[in-house]
């Protein structure tokens, strides 16, 4: 090994401007393809072919239509019915409806009234005429309209609402995008800024992803900037300061170009992985440098210092980038296709940084020398950090059962915690409040009936099964029992359209009760001759099968999935003699957030597996392999137990923390330890050897701690919830393997070597 060592080293050290240019070459090529990267946000892509959830949705919007391709356009006045305004209205929707991917338009103009004819039958017209005042008995007829009230106006008629629906086959990123910056330019037209308020999961979608994009590139930018600040207050050194950012911007470049030549594209979570490379990808080159340093410091020249970098850490690294790829990698065991790509894209970029690390560090340190003075504030840092870390080992020495006690505790308080832990995730989840996007969000939720559905499709197995009268009456029941759930705004279907019919031609205002198949059949056909476009919201073609809405708020899976549970018992109960499929966003969401938590859990237990598996073969003994297994564990344990305590949810964006807090808690650790095992194989006495790795391994330790701790500090700043807690809660963990890695694992070993050699 220390032959093929001494070789590749030669290599290194023979062709060094030949390898530096090669890596410009390669990164100027690299630049186009990651220039043409796109992005999309896409619900459905989250779930695998053939999902049950997935293509029941599907069914239902291949029979209604989706209810995710509208965007809600709230316009706030003093007088929704001000002749002024309503004239405006009709300009501003027909101008919607000249932009591009635009299906259809719906206004208070759509509002429509049913009213009994002159033939005795029954008309359905709109409420408002193109260029007619609104009298004020009409104006109360819609406020007490309920499939009007709520949907084209809230209670005081002081907003009304615009729904446009974009082509299905065109509800992507760039089409979306194309609409909404059409969107703007007409409410900028209108004059409508002020008094305009936009949301719709189409809207969201885009808004998200723009949000998402343009912080990548400040977390980028701006947590090099304080790493290259902190470096330089350490090393006064450019080489130090440059070269591990230098690597690791590169490692982004080829991360980004490798996506996109692989088919691949940026969505929620593989959007996060350039700032994940950035703090943990830079590790490599840190430790590298550390090593190559501590040379220097003992008096070797640059080849010689250079070859115990690649000896004694070339390994070390590679264990480390294989662990924590494996990390990420067991997330390609999911059938959650973006968070598969996500853990596959991440561990291929945490492979490419190592492999630019070991290819071209060893160029730029043979070419780039130090000078006198930068050498002198390097070795003062170092110096520094071992005199610290000297006094950390006489600590240990003195109080190892209390550190190992006091690390055990910590560990067992906070696993209270996990139990406290709760399964949850929204639609219009991860935005902070104060946004733009989610004060419209906010504010139309308000004012109107929020557009979130669950929705019961019935099978009822033939053509026109929906005229039963039985069904009908047990419709009633079924809309009483979505309405006691607090959460519910407000419950639509057929049944309520035949009520409208029922009091129009009715003058004793009896209460609406099917009486015959005849008496539903005659009111359907009324309906249908006078206005189909009412009965298609709940009937398909062959009145076949039938359609129950519920519009809840955005409320979050975990009740969502109560509702749900509640729901399907009721059903089973009242509607055992029919077949019936729950659908809509609201579920899908439900269900994709507990698919998500499923795969990661699977992911997580997967890795420590692997690791577990490393660790032994490293050492060849279980109990060290044990032994070694807990400071990667008892972070964890601490940060799920701190979420549990703090009320913080497990959702898409929080759970996979643990798989990226997993894989950089066990770089620090596989440095120990392999620091550890070389020391072992030179050293007689286990306990000073383990005092040499705690101070050499230490320092590069310290410091690769306190550049995530930057880098993953800076997503404090975000303006998502779940960036966030991402860095909040990756901190943590960071804090806690510190004191893991540099307390409680040399205590642990030390309790291990002493009873050994009793």
């Amino acid at each position: 090994m220390e032959y093929f060592l001494k070789r590749f080293t030669n290599f290194l050290t023979s062709h060094p401007r030949i390898l530096i240019i090669s890596l410009f070459v390669m990164s100027l090529v690299a630049i186009y393809p990651a220039s043409q990267i796109g992005t999309d946000f896409n619900l459905e892509g989250f779930f695998p072919e053939n999902d049950p959830t997935l293509t029941q949705y599907e069914q239902v919007a291949e029979l209604f239509g989706r209810d995710d391709n509208t965007i809600i356009i709230a316009l706030e006045q003093p007088s929704i019915f001000d002749a002024d305004f309503l004239s405006t209205l009709t300009d501003f929707s027909d101008s919607l409806l000249k932009l591009p991917h635009v299906s259809e338009v719906r206004s208070l103009y759509d509002a429509s009234q049913i009213r009994a004819s002159e033939n005795g039958g029954i008309e359905v017209n709109p409420y408002i005429q193109h260029g007619e005042s609104v009298s004020e008995k009409v104006q109360q007829e819609m406020l007490s309209d309920s499939l009007v009230k709520g949907i084209y106006l809230n209670d005081e008629a002081t907003v009304t609402a615009v729904y446009v629906d974009i082509f299905e086959d065109q509800n992507n990123y760039p089409s979306r995008a194309e609409f909404i910056n059409g969107l703007h330019r007409v409410i900028q037209k209108f004059g409508f800024e002020e008094e305009s308020y936009i949301s719709g999961i189409p809207y969201f979608r885009n808004g998200y992803v723009n949000e998402l994009n343009a912080e990548i590139v400040y977390y980028v930018f701006t947590g090099s900037v304080l790493i290259i600040l902190l470096l330089w207050y350490l090393f006064r050194n450019l080489r130090d300061v440059t070269l591990p950012l230098l690597i690791v911007w590169i490692t982004i470049l080829f991360t980004v170009a490798f996506i996109h030549l692989t088919g691949g594209y940026f969505e929620i979570m593989s959007s996060t992985i350039a700032p994940i490379l950035l703090c943990v990808g830079i590790a490599d080159s840190v430790h590298m440098l550390s090593k190559y340093n501590d040379g220097i410091m003992q008096g070797l020249n640059r080849e010689e210092s250079i070859f115990e970098m690649i000896k004694k850490m070339g390994l070390a690294t590679f264990l480390t980038s294989i662990t924590t790829a494996i990390g990420f990698s067991t997330l390609g065991v999911s059938n959650i296709i973006p968070m598969k790509n996500f853990g596959l894209y991440t561990a291929a970029g945490v492979m490419l940084a190592y492999v630019v690390t070991m290819l071209f560090l060893t160029p730029f340190l043979y070419t780039f020398k130090q000078t006198k003075r930068q050498r002198v504030f390097t070795m003062l840092f170092y110096r520094k950090t071992s005199q610290q870390l000297d006094k950390v080992n006489a600590f240990i020495a003195r109080n190892t059962k209390s550190i190992v006690v006091i690390g055990t505790l910590i560990a067992i308080v906070f696993s209270i915690g996990i139990f406290e832990l709760r399964v949850n995730s929204k639609i219009f989840d991860d935005l902070s409040d104060d946004t733009e996007l989610m004060r419209d969000n906010t504010f139309i939720g308000s004012e109107l009936t929020p557009q979130f559905p669950v929705e019961v499709v019935f099978d009822l197995h033939e053509e026109n099964g929906a005229f039963n009268p039985d069904l009908i009456n047990k419709l009633s029941r079924l809309e009483a029992h979505m309405k006691s759930y607090e959460e519910v705004e407000k419950v639509v279907s057929f049944r309520d359209a035949l009520v409208r019919v029922h009091e129009v031609l009715t003058i004793d205002n009896e209460p609406f009760y099917a009486e015959s198949e005849a008496q539903v059949s005659q009111y359907a056909l009324l309906l249908e001759l006078s206005n189909g476009d009412l009965l298609e919201r709940f009937l398909d073609f062959e009145y076949r099968y039938l359609r129950v809405t519920a519009l809840t708020q955005d409320v979050g899976s975990a009740k969502i999935n109560q509702i749900r549970s509640e729901l399907t018992d009721f059903l089973d109960k009242e509607f055992s003699d029919y077949d019936y499929v729950l659908s809509g966003t609201n579920i899908l969401v439900a269900d994709l957030t507990e698919n998500i938590v499923f795969s990661l859990n699977s992911s997580i237990l997967l890795a420590i597996g692997f690791i577990t598996i490393i660790l032994f073969l490293m050492f060849r003994s279980p109990s060290l392999a044990f032994i070694a297994l807990l400071p990667n564990l008892f972070p964890l344990i601490v940060t799920a137990g701190f979420m549990g305590f703090a009320g913080i949810d497990i959702k898409p964006s929080t759970a996979v923390i643990f798989t990226i807090s997993f894989g950089i808690v066990v770089d620090d650790t596989i440095h120990y330890l392999s620091r550890l095992r070389l020391e072992m194989n030179e050293k007689s006495d286990m306990l000073h050897a383990i005092d040499v790795t705690t101070n050499r391994t230490g320092r590069a330790i310290i410091l690769t701690s306190m550049i995530l701790l930057i880098g993953f500090g800076v997503l404090g700043t975000s303006s998502f919830d779940s960036t966030q807690y991402m860095g909040a809660l990756t901190c943590l963990t960071i804090i806690g393997a510190l004191f893991y890695d540099l307390l409680f694992l040399p205590a642990l070993l030390r309790m291990y070597f002493l009873r050994k050699l009793g």
